[in-house]
């Protein structure tokens, strides 16, 4: 079963509400989130159902473009226009937890429906791999969207290169350059994570010397 419908995202939800003064924000932003994966899930069902990107013949780089298109360049070009629409109409709150509420939502649903279609061919890119890298995503994308970042940006975009390449080597039972990408992606995330708490501290650090 799917790692985000074991408990993942269900936690991650629940512990915002342990960041969070107003319970019921967070579960409007559950709700938003919710609302918002029901149009990406007719955009992602309409181009499975076309088999516009499914090749007779599955190559290392066919299967990585199915991945990398799937997975990632309609989640992110669905995802960042919709919740700078969302932001600006005032739909959502600009605050990190609520980001990540509606988010987390959005993810978890992902998850149940796939699970809801699992195959015996699923395997660990599937149920484990492709939900760790939607939580470094989730946090990626909450960074970004409250701290824009060209460099955060393009960490984000080579996670979504690096992603589909473990899916593609799994394909080619290729298992030691399956734990290569693996690690470049947590390193990458890492990454996004140090340089956002970094240029945090710097604005922390620059609001105090103006106030001396």
């Amino acid at each position: 079963m799917n790692l985000f419908v074991l408990g993942l995202m269900p936690a991650f939800i629940g512990l915002q509400f342990f960041m969070s003064r107003s319970p019921l924000h967070i579960l409007w932003h559950v709700g938003v989130g919710i609302l918002m994966f029901i149009p990406f899930m007719a955009i992602r069902a309409f181009i499975l159902n076309a088999g516009i990107l499914i090749p007779d013949n599955m190559t290392f780089v066919s299967q990585w473009v199915v991945a990398f298109t799937l997975d990632y360049v309609i989640v992110l070009l669905y995802l960042f226009p919709t919740l700078l629409i969302a932001l600006r109409m005032r739909i959502m709150k600009k605050d990190t937890v609520y980001i990540i509420s509606s988010l987390a939502a959005f993810f978890m649903l992902d998850g149940i429906v796939f699970s809801l279609f699992q195959t015996t061919a699923d395997g660990a890119y599937e149920l484990l791999f492709r939900p760790l890298y939607y939580l470094f995503i989730i946090i990626a994308i909450t960074q970004i969207i409250r701290h824009p970042s060209w460099i955060s940006a393009l960490l984000l975009g080579l996670i979504a290169l690096f992603a589909p390449m473990t899916d593609a080597f799994i394909f080619m039972n290729q298992f030691l350059l399956v734990g290569l990408s693996v690690s470049i992606c947590i390193i990458l995330a890492i990454l996004i994570g140090v340089y956002h708490f970094k240029m945090c501290n710097d604005g922390i650090n620059g609001y105090k010397q103006a106030e001396e």
